[in-house]
């Protein structure tokens, strides 16, 4: 949104400067109404355009990003060693023959 209305901005700001060139070379009362009528139009755009981008600049210099970080506690370790039982596997080989 915010580039769009820069552009807007820009694309305002080079008409109301193609209106000070027409009002420059307008040579009877009406054209320099008329030319006049349509740079009071785009001023009041490019200041709108203007308001709405400062709007969201200060919107964004006032935010605040909290942050917290905070470690993971590590599952607990088993350091309990479990040995072979030759009888256990003995008796689960024969049960499985049976």
């Amino acid at each position: 949104q915010f580039v769009d209305l820069q552009a807007r901005l820009g694309a305002k700001q080079s008409e109301e400067q193609r209106y000070l060139a027409l009002l420059n070379r307008a040579n009877t009362i009406d054209e320099i109404l008329k030319v006049d009528a349509s740079l009071a139009n785009v001023r009041t755009q490019v200041e709108q355009l203007t308001a709405q981008i400062n709007g969201i600049k200060s919107r964004t210099e006032f935010s605040t990003i909290v942050l917290s970080v905070t470690p993971l506690t590590p599952a607990p370790i088993d350091n309990t060693v479990k040995g072979w039982d030759p009888a256990k596997t003995l008796a689960r080989a024969l049960a499985a023959f049976g």
